[in-house]
């Protein structure tokens, strides 16, 4: 219990750092090592301790899954380039001086990163990267529960207990209104070692090779519960204004009916509260869970991505996603004029009409207020 004490300590004192930037930060103490459990699909960086001497920092990296490939390294410093022979990885992996990024770390990805001045150790990461295809959702207000803890027997290594270690909660998505938050949890395992450790790591620790951690079938975790909070900073409603400012910025997607549109947030991702608006209308997961089921957010991406299954012609419309309140993305979805000509003509109208009603309102305002300047020009004319 020691270890897991310390594993929470580490959650709450920075040294894992959740929900900042996009998606995870770890930044370790200088010198020490961080054991941590990632979601895979999601971002994630790790942040190498800055050195004393402002030497060029190098990242090493050693595999652990049987599907990855052996030790490399990742050459840092200004000038950041990489040596991996596996091209895949190298796509997906961003170096700058410090920082190691990914955009959506994959499993196989698990393994040891060293960053390393010189001949100096700065920093340790053992990364086990949990499959969010596993990922169990609860939510608390339609009664469902939160995986109990289980043993896993390992033969003559003994049993370990397996358990999900829990994040803090995220703030309410919104403000002002009914909303939802949510907090992730990672599978960790304690053993006859009475080390805790990722589920990953499992194998690796009882000198079962490093696959082991494979046999454990479960996965990270997603608990959601319903919120309001009154915010002194309502950034939704500050945000607003760039609706008007940045109208022309909206992805316009054209789908054929009965197909499937996925509309995917930017920089949102399951460490970060999103939420999401239709036609207007704020909606929640559990919005989305009782109804009819062809709406529904990925969960796998903490609600990043809106996925429509059969398109029809009340699907269109105009959508937008919210991260930490903040508005990133309007969507325009449009059911393809070849199917719907008729619906599609009549939405054109609507628009054309609105824009019309609205240039006409902003004319009357604009001399309206001309015409009050000029009384107030003849009244102090007159005084």
């Amino acid at each position: 219990m020691a270890k897991l004490a310390g594993s929470l300590l580490c959650l709450l004192t920075g040294v894992l750092q959740i929900g900042s930037a996009v998606g995870m930060t770890v930044q370790c103490v200088m010198g020490e090592t961080c054991v941590v459990a990632l979601a895979s699909l999601n971002p994630a960086t790790l942040v190498c301790p800055e050195p004393s001497n402002y030497e060029p920092i190098t990242w090493d990296y050693e595999n652990l899954t049987a599907q990855g490939f052996g030790p490399a390294q990742v050459i840092g410093g200004h000038g950041a380039r990489l040596s991996f022979s596996a091209v895949e990885f190298q796509t997906r992996l961003m170096v700058s001086p410090r920082e190691l990024k990914f955009e959506d770390i994959r499993t196989q990805d698990s393994g040891i990163y060293t960053c390393r001045s010189r001949n100096s150790t700065l920093a340790r990461y053992q990364v086990d990267v949990q499959d969010v295809g596993r990922l169990h959702v609860s939510h608390v207000a339609l009664g469902q529960e939160a995986l109990d803890n289980t043993s896993l027997d390992l033969g003559s290594k003994g049993r370990v207990e397996l358990f999900t270690l829990w994040s803090p909660w995220q703030p309410c998505d919104r403000c002002g209104r009914r909303g939802e938050r949510k907090r992730a949890g990672f599978c960790y395992a304690s053993g006859p070692p009475g080390e805790v450790v990722p589920c990953g790591f499992v194998g690796k620790r009882l000198g079962m090779g490093g696959t082991e951690g494979s046999a454990v079938s479960r996965g990270p975790e997603i608990r959601i519960e319903t919120c309001r909070e009154d915010c002194s900073d309502d950034t939704e409603h500050t945000i607003s204004f760039s609706d008007l400012l940045f109208l022309a910025l909206v992805a316009t997607y054209d789908v054929p009916v009965s197909s499937i549109a996925a509309l995917s947030c930017p920089s949102a991702s399951i460490y970060r509260p999103v939420y999401w608006e239709r036609h207007a209308l704020p909606l929640t997961q559990l919005d989305l869970l009782l109804q009819n089921g062809t709406h529904w957010l990925d969960s796998r991406t903490g609600g990043g991505t809106y996925v429509i299954r059969q398109v029809e012609g009340a699907d269109m419309g105009l959508y937008r996603c919210f991260v930490a309140r903040k508005l990133k993305a309007r969507f325009l979805l449009r059911v393809r004029a070849d199917l719907l000509p008729g619906l599609l003509r009549a939405l054109q109208f609507v628009a054309l009409v609105s824009f019309l009603f609205c240039t006409f309102l902003g004319f009357v305002w604009i001399t309206r207020q001309i015409h009050l300047q000029r009384l107030a020009r003849v009244g102090s004319q007159v005084s």
